[in-house]
């Protein structure tokens, strides 16, 4: 059984965090649309607790709302140091998954769970329990950790698989406390090569029978869907990694951005570039099976900086829900719901799920996850994702909580029927309700919250009075 007592007394001669806090700063959302006034502090080695100052864990910025700040209070930001041993690798929860794997891959490694950025940290993927194009084999993140040390104003708590304090840590958000450390599995990976399989296809039902079969024969399966143009059609991905590498060669690790997006005054993203875009890429598509990198193959948007900026000064938003087994009628709806909204759907992924894992809130379950990504611009918006998230709580299915921006309390409350256990977990570890962020206060998640909503919906005011939706000044940019 795992030790979850403190792994050291909290001690009053310590340093709250370590280092002084900086400055406050202005920190955003991820697709640009939200943004709040916080202030960065470092969690540095001899910090065996947190002190009393509302605040959050805060990793590469990469959730798509307002999860990883707390308007007023402190961001705090965990260690960045990497130690393989053997097949597993101890890891600060600062750690950026893309640095990561550039050390793994050439030592034959890598985790057997990646999500699409790899710009995401370990903590951030274990607050998230992130999960890749392989969910129905591997799992999700949480899968992958051995053992992780949880920073908490009631003591620094080592945790494990089978610990209920651990269970809540893994897509709670990051409202348990903060990951300084893990230890996580590995799983052999060969090469950096992957057999990677295309295959166009039209109308929605054609598009999930395609990947079902592709899933018998390659571990990692989604589909680009197109909904910008006269009907439902899309184009299947399916790859396998770790193949032979072609004529010896070695293929590249992700190395970062090779093209960069800079601020635009306007949106390039609109109705009519997503309409011609979309219908010249599938124009082109055709069923191919060749070699290509695995960083080519599973992480293509890994090679665009700054595309959030496509979008203009609003921004975007990304709708992320999972419809379970047996509701593929309303997964139709939604896919005609998307065409009908007021902005366009400009990037659209579907991917199968596998069986739930052990987290509280964690997000996946057997089903199809859809994800839209959505120019914020339109405070209509709100309406229509609130009318969605309603039909998909009503057929036991879920919002993915790492890309919230515009839920309601009450729905969310109804997707997580193990919420009032994850809180009793979470008010032990934190009675005082000192892990915060202006999510927890918009949904009410560790706490019910007041209505966060102006009357009418609307997109996305996050009840708090020093949050922001836009900003141009002073972002911080942590590991």
């Amino acid at each position: 059984m795992p030790d979850h007592s403190p792994a050291r007394a909290p001690s009053p001669a310590s340093a709250p965090h370590g280092r002084p806090p900086s400055p406050p700063v202005t920190v955003r959302s991820f697709g640009r649309s939200l943004a709040g006034r916080t202030t960065p502090v470092a969690l540095t080695a001899d910090v065996d607790r947190l002190d009393p100052v509302p605040g959050i864990a805060r990793g590469s910025g990469c959730s798509y709302g307002d999860q990883a700040w707390c308007s007023g209070g402190r961001v705090v930001t965990a260690p960045d140091d990497v130690v393989v041993d053997g097949d597993h690798v101890e890891v600060g929860g600062g750690v950026v998954l893309r640095d990561l794997v550039a050390r793994l891959w050439p030592l034959g490694w890598t985790l057997a769970v990646l999500p699409g950025s790899l710009a995401v940290t370990v903590g951030g993927a274990i607050a998230a329990d992130v999960h890749g194009k392989n969910h129905p084999t591997a799992g999700s993140f949480g899968r992958l950790v051995a053992r992780l040390d949880l920073v908490t104003p009631t003591g620094t708590h080592v945790l494990g698989p089978g610990d209920e304090a651990f269970h809540a840590t893994t897509g709670g958000m990051g409202l348990t406390g903060v990951v300084r450390r893990a230890r996580l599995a590995l799983v052999a990976q060969p090469t950096a090569w992957a057999d990677h399989e295309t295959r166009p296809i039209r109308g929605a039902s054609a598009l999930r029978e395609a990947m079902r079969s592709a899933l018998g024969t390659h571990h990692h399966v989604a589909a680009w869907v197109d909904l910008a143009g006269p009907d439902v059609r899309g184009i299947v991905e399916a790859t396998t990694v770790g193949v032979p590498a072609p004529n010896g060669t070695d293929a590249p690790v992700p190395g970062g951005p090779r093209i960069h997006v800079p601020p635009l005054p306007t949106a390039a993203i609109t109705r009519a570039t997503i309409r011609i875009g979309n219908a010249a890429r599938f124009r082109r598509a055709r069923a191919t099976r060749v070699a290509v990198p695995v960083a080519d193959a599973l992480f293509p948007l890994e090679a665009v900086g700054g595309f959030p900026h496509l979008y203009g000064p609003d921004g975007f938003v990304q709708h992320q829900v999972v419809v379970p087994d047996g509701a593929e009628d309303l997964l139709d709806d939604l896919l005609g719901r998307y065409r009908d909204l007021p902005v366009v759907p400009a990037l659209v992924v579907l991917k199968r799920l596998g069986p739930a894992g052990p987290g509280h809130l964690s997000f996946p379950r057997a089903g199809w996850t859809i994800a839209v990504d959505l120019p914020a611009g339109d405070r209509r918006l709100g309406r229509h994702l609130d009318a969605m998230d309603h039909d998909v709580a009503a057929v036991g299915g879920r919002v993915y909580l790492a890309k919230d921006a515009t839920a309601d309390p009450a729905t969310v409350a109804a997707m997580h029927p193990r919420l009032d256990e994850w809180r009793s977990i979470a008010d032990r570890l934190d009675p005082d309700h000192v892990v915060t962020s202006d999510m927890d206060r918009r949904l009410g998640l560790r706490r019910p919250a007041r209505p966060a909503k102006p009357p009418g919906g609307g997109l996305p005011d996050t009840d708090q009075p020093s949050s922001e939706h836009r900003t141009t000044d002073g972002e911080h940019r942590d590991a």
